[in-house]
């Protein structure tokens, strides 16, 4: 039997793949995020202006941060959705190893990659942010289309003479 490279066709638009125990593992390529399997989409940094009344340019508080007046001192705070403390705010994730090995990263959330890729009545499991697709028991066929019982021929029974 030839060995044979499991990644080509494997991952999605914008991704890399790795093969690791002889599976292949997807992954969005550096400054890309989503679903690695589908699509990943380039990062768009988020601009966030200064408000009208005094506006602070440079910003003072950092990206992902809003800055606004007191008196004559700027007040910092991360936008909605994003943690820390400006000027260090940041999302929940930019690349998958900032989530746990059982989650992936998509749009700058650590999400379950499971829901809607496996077929029907496949098992799911997450092995290192990636979803990884199997029948269960006395179950066959594709995991990634459909897993169907397995269909076992008749035992013969001997009779006695």
């Amino acid at each position: 039997m030839k060995c044979v490279d499991p990644c080509p066709g494997t991952c999605g638009v914008n991704a890399e793949c790795s093969v690791i125990n002889h599976n292949p593992q997807c992954y969005c390529t550096p400054g890309y995020t989503g679903n690695a399997l589908i699509l990943c989409r380039k990062i768009e940094p988020i601009v966030v202006e200064a408000p009208k009344e005094k506006p602070y340019v440079p910003s003072p508080c950092g990206p992902y941060s809003t800055c606004r007046s007191q008196g004559q001192r700027p007040v910092c705070s991360c936008i909605s959705g994003y943690y820390g403390s400006p000027p260090m705010c940041k999302p929940e994730c930019i690349i998958n190893s900032e989530c746990t090995l059982y989650k992936t990263c998509q749009n700058q959330k650590c999400v379950d990659p499971c829901p809607g890729i496996c077929g029907i009545n496949a098992l799911c499991r997450v092995v290192n942010h990636s979803p990884i697709c199997s029948c269960p028991q006395s179950f066959e066929g594709d995991p990634f289309i459909r897993c169907l019982p397995e269909i076992k021929p008749p035992v013969a029974i001997r009779g006695h003479v």
